[in-house]
């Protein structure tokens, strides 16, 4: 199965997105935007596991969450990589608390690495996807755009989550969920 460790925020976010995801669709219709209802911040992509492999991620991702406290976010901003003029991701950004998403986020690729998974490539840079965009276009205006910021809400999870590929795009189905500490 080809699966991801994520922060699950359509719960939190997925009212602000829509609405921030239409907008942008009218000034941008090239890009494949994403559904608002199967928002996240990707930890940790593995590409192709084997299902016995979750158990070896559980055990990776257990020490971690009960370590690490629930935290605060707020959605802000709108970017792209690698740049707002040739994007190929057009993303929101993130505030609040960042620091401890990124210690966590290092302290699950070091459990990972561990293990024998391999590390993420790319340096972690926290975001939330809102669009891939496959042609060129005119995205001159993105630089511009203006979101947020919105009402701080609390994280209190991390998913593995199955993808699954189709035409319509990627849908994606929980396979297991870690609560982070309340404490």
């Amino acid at each position: 199965m080809r699966a991801f460790l994520a922060l699950p925020l359509t719960q939190l976010f997925e009212s602000e997105v829509a609405t921030l995801i239409q907008n942008l669709k009218k000034k941008y219709p090239g890009p494949r935007w994403v559904k608002s209802s199967e928002i996240h911040i990707t930890l940790h992509f593995f590409g192709d596991i084997a299902p016995e492999d979750v158990s070896k991620i559980s055990k990776c991702v257990i020490p971690v969450t009960e370590e690490v406290r629930s935290f605060s976010i707020h959605l802000k901003g709108i970017g792209a990589f690698p740049n707002t003029h040739q994007p190929r991701v057009i993303w929101t950004g993130l505030e609040g608390e960042i620091k401890p998403l990124a210690d966590m986020q290092a302290a699950l690729e070091k459990n990972l690495k561990k293990v024998g998974f391999p590390m993420e490539k790319r340096e972690f840079k926290p975001h939330l996807t809102l669009a891939r965009v496959k042609t060129r276009g005119d995205f001159g205006g993105l630089e511009g755009e203006k979101f947020g910021p919105t009402v701080s809400k609390r994280v209190s999870e991390i998913v593995l989550f199955q993808s699954r590929l189709t035409p319509e795009g990627a849908h994606y189905d929980v396979v297991e969920t870690y609560p982070l500490s309340q404490a």
